[in-house]
């Protein structure tokens, strides 16, 4: 270990890099420029913005010449890291990388990103068995300098939350030759995990009433900080979720976790003798700091970074981010109930347990209109729910739309619903919302309304100069998904007819047909079918109507577990 100058009073400690230990951070959400205005405003430092190719950009946090971590966009991640919501990805350094790969397949973990070389090093990106996504990393000779920086501001400690910690040690020790140990911790054992003697994370269980949708394995990494209650204050003023208050955890420091602003986990920690009272950072960087603030290895350079980035892009199905905002996040249910599943997707796009809904149930006429789904999310396990029943009052309506990370939209008559919401004056609120990323769910004529072509009522198949023969009416929807027309109940009302009627008038638009208890949850570019029922997108962009056929049109249907770009 050795001590290095930096800005401000903080000294940065560095530590060598082994095999098995961990060599970046990568921060994956919605809003990368949220989330750098939220670290930098809490830790300090600078950011960087760096170009990749295919347009994309990684953002660097800095402290002086270190390098913290970096960011990105969800949208232009491969599509099993879009699909898990706001999270850390690490990596680890590893002596081979296509030797490390090998080992984790031959153990049953999947491969989300191929082996791929990327001038500073060879990379890939795994998920294991339990499904925690992890990246590999093997840096060229001469490429970094071999060592990380630690210290205020820097990640200190990871934690794997999982449903097996035996079972996912020991893959860790067959791929990474980590070694572990038990520790009892009185309510519960805690799994110590070490590379060449140093530790590195521990694992503990997830518990089984855990109200967490996140049923994947998840990461849980640590920052550190010099003093812990001013931290968690300023994190709290700038919109952080603290779930509890600060902890004392023995012999090690005093802990504070933490939703940031875009829904990533991870926790604040001040080490108890590497930042005693009054100090900034231990000189004497005594063992135990050692031991727990110098145990995630790191190498310092952007071009690792952005060779480690490189590796997110090589699966292809990337999408670009939305221009002007986050990729929107969109839950599109065909009514007839909303499965445990669906429930599930839907918390895991928006702040999983500590997830605030407004629900808008204007499509109704019934008196308790609304409390059936208010329910529905509070039995979830999201941590409020307001059913905003009455719109008279534009003010509130518009403030509790803004501190929602879930709208939901129920069924009843989708023009109802429009004309409220618009007489109201909440369109545009919404439609800001959703632009940052904001989940936006809905099913039956809430699934109807998301498009901007709004299908209303009618059926029947074009014929003559392109007129619906019994008619489709649409009108003008609230615009979320303003490239294609929505259809619900679709097998069970037989609704082909009119949803090829309403894509054949309005050719520029593609046409979705969703079954009952069936959702297409959509995230910018990526689109996946969950449920029990099908999917069906109907093209007739390239369709012309004639006096007695209409073609050529193209039809895809997807079952349950499908993703797709859009559009086919």
């Amino acid at each position: 270990m050795r001590e290095s100058s930096s800005a401000g009073t903080s000294r940065i400690m560095t530590v060598p890099v082994h095999h098995g230990m961990f060599c970046w951070f990568e921060h994956h959400s919605d809003a990368p420029e949220r989330a750098i205005a939220y670290w930098t405003a809490l830790v300090g430092g600078d950011h960087a913005a760096v170009p990749l190719p295919g347009g994309s950009t990684m953002h660097l946090m800095n402290c002086g010449a270190h390098h913290r971590w970096s960011l990105r966009s969800l949208s232009g991640c491969p599509a099993p890291l879009v699909e898990r919501g706001p999270h850390w990805l690490p990596y680890v350094a590893v002596d081979d990388t296509d030797a490390a790969h090998a080992r984790a397949l031959s153990r049953g973990a999947r491969s989300i990103a191929a082996s791929h070389d990327n001038g500073m090093g060879r990379g890939t990106i795994i998920e294991d068995p339990h499904g925690a996504a992890l990246g590999l990393f093997t840096a060229a000779p001469g490429a970094t300098d071999g060592v990380n920086p630690h210290g205020h501001g820097f990640m200190c400690w990871c934690e794997l939350v999982t449903p097996d910690p035996k079972a996912s040690a020991e893959f860790r020790a067959h791929v990474l030759g980590w070694t572990s140990t038990e520790r009892d911790m009185g309510a519960f054992t805690v799994t110590i995990a070490s590379a060449n003697g140093h530790p590195v994370a521990s694992l503990w269980k997830r518990c089984d009433d855990d109200a967490h949708p996140w049923k994947r394995a998840r990461w849980y990494p640590y920052v550190q900080v010099d003093a812990i209650e001013p931290a968690a204050a300023h994190a709290k003023e700038l919109d952080t979720v603290l779930p509890c208050d600060v902890m004392p955890v023995p012999g090690i420091g005093r802990w504070q976790p933490t939703y940031d602003p875009t829904g990533c986990e991870s926790a604040l920690l001040e080490p108890a003798e590497c930042a005693p009272k009054g100090s900034r950072v231990s000189s004497s960087a005594p063992a135990r700091c050692a031991a727990l603030s110098a145990v995630i290895a790191r190498v310092s350079l952007v071009s690792l970074a952005v060779a480690i980035a490189a590796t997110l892009g090589i699966a292809g199905c990337a999408a670009p981010a939305r221009e002007g905002g986050a990729a929107p996040k969109l839950v599109i249910v065909g009514g007839g109930g909303t499965t445990p599943e669906i429930r599930r997707r839907v918390l895991e796009l928006s702040r999983g347990p500590l997830t605030r809904v407004v629900v808008l149930p204007q499509a109704s006429k019934l008196p308790d209109r609304g409390e059936e789904s208010a329910g529905m999310w509070r039995d979830a396990g999201a941590a409020e729910v307001v059913n905003l029943v009455d719109l008279a009052d534009a003010d509130r309506a518009c403030r509790e739309i803004a501190r929602a990370d879930l709208v939901w939209l129920p069924g009843g008559d989708q023009t109802r619903l429009v004309e409220s919401l618009r007489a109201a004056g909440v369109v545009d609120v919404l439609r800001a919302r959703a632009a940052m990323g904001v989940t936006i769910g809905g099913t039956s004529a809430g699934a109807a309304a998301m498009s901007s072509v709004m299908i209303t009522g009618g059926d029947g198949l074009p014929d003559g100069e392109g007129a619906p023969r019994n008619g489709v009416r649409t009108a003008e929807g609230l615009g979320f998904l303003p490239d294609a027309i929505v259809d619900q109940h679709f097998r069970q009302r037989q609704r082909l007819d009119r949803l090829v009627a309403a894509v054949v008038r309005n050719p520029g638009l593609v046409g979705i047909g969703i079954d009952e208890r069936t959702a297409l949850v959509v995230r910018g570019s990526h689109l996946a079918v969950v449920g029990e029922g099908q999917v069906c997108v109907i093209d007739a962009r390239r369709a012309a109507p004639g006096p007695a056929a209409v073609g050529p049109l193209r039809m895809h249907v997807f079952a349950p577990g499908a993703s797709f770009v859009r559009w086919p």
